[in-house]
């Protein structure tokens, strides 16, 4: 099974050259040009696709939004139409950002409001995606394997973990036949609680007005509950 992942130079395609064996591709291929794009793709021929590549810095992109339109819908496009002309399956990692950040426990289905522009535009690629049968919208949020700041935010609520909790249910989803959309986070807490367990000194601070990404991980949970049953009768 070859798996290629494209943006494979980011935080968590650092994470994945620790615990797999997917291809990682970085800038040498470039989702927003199709014809380069599927040359090289013709020559790795991958059996599954990771579509982790895009621009995720948000300030840049509220001053220019044009990367982010090239990158994160654009080469959605590309990646997609790819796929589904070559029958291969495609993962993509969205954001927990494409849910209303005033209401609590996010579910996969229900509406959408894009906390800011950057994921205004992963929703658009998770529209393009969505026209893939064999497809998987990962919404998450990670951080590095510390956490590297002073402050931390106490009225800001996440699903977030470290990179390295992350990345391994990552991989058992894109090993997996699992389709459609699903949430991958851990338990909510303060992003002041998150920056606990990894920095004891940090210290706490409060936003003007608080903010919820706390996602419903009840698919996540049954996909591991049907996971472990599954190695139980082989």
């Amino acid at each position: 099974m070859k798996v290629l992942m494209l943006g494979g130079t980011g935080l968590l395609g650092s994470e994945f050259k620790k615990i797999s064996d997917f291809i990682l591709s970085g800038r040498e291929i470039d989702i927003t040009n199709e014809s380069e794009l599927y040359s090289k793709l013709d020559i790795i021929r991958p059996d599954i696709i990771l579509l982790a590549a895009a621009e995720t810095n948000s300030v840049d992109i509220d001053n220019n939004p044009i990367p982010a339109l090239e990158t994160n819908i654009k080469g959605a496009v590309n990646v997609t139409k790819y796929c589904i002309e070559k029958n291969i399956r495609l993962i993509y990692i969205s954001t927990d950002y494409v849910y209303n950040s005033k209401s609590d426990n996010h579910q996969e289905d229900e509406p959408l409001k894009p906390f800011n522009l950057y994921a205004w535009t992963k929703l658009g690629g998770e529209c393009a995606v969505r026209a893939h049968r064999d497809s998987l919208i990962i919404r998450t949020s990670f951080g590095s394997i510390e956490y590297p700041y002073e402050f931390a935010y106490g009225n800001r609520f996440v699903s977030k973990d470290y990179v390295d909790v992350i990345a391994p249910m990552i991989k058992d989803l894109v090993l997996s036949n699992e389709v459609g959309v699903i949430n991958v986070g851990t338990n909510g807490k303060t992003l002041y609680e998150y920056a606990q367990q990894r920095n004891p000194k940090v210290k706490e601070m409060f936003q003007k007005e608080g903010q919820i990404f706390v996602m419903d991980v009840t698919k996540l949970r049954r996909f591991y509950n049907n996971l472990t049953t599954l190695q139980k009768n082989f």
